[in-house]
């Protein structure tokens, strides 16, 4: 039987996939980071690091960077269309 978390990662793929190349391509890469016994989804945008304060469990951590990239997409979407106008 698949876990929640699991069956949730299944939904995000197709659109993860696309939304983490866009930010790739503007030097954002987001990934998890375990510090003093704890997880974390960090993300290096050129060279400045960012972490979310939310811990997160070992088994989150698909869904987790899903919704990471899914939120940092729809940020960058917007500053890129402050700066257009």
């Amino acid at each position: 039987m698949k876990s929640k978390a699991s069956k949730q990662k299944m939904n995000f793929c197709p659109e993860v996939n696309k939304e983490a190349n866009f930010l790739h391509k503007r030097g954002i890469k987001v990934y998890p980071n375990f510090i003093k016994g704890k997880w974390y989804i960090e993300w290096d945008s050129l060279g400045k690091i960012d972490r979310f304060k939310k811990t997160i469990m070992q088994n989150e951590i698909n869904v987790s960077l899903a919704k990471a990239i899914q939120y940092l997409y729809k940020k960058q979407l917007e500053n890129e269309q402050i700066k257009k106008k």
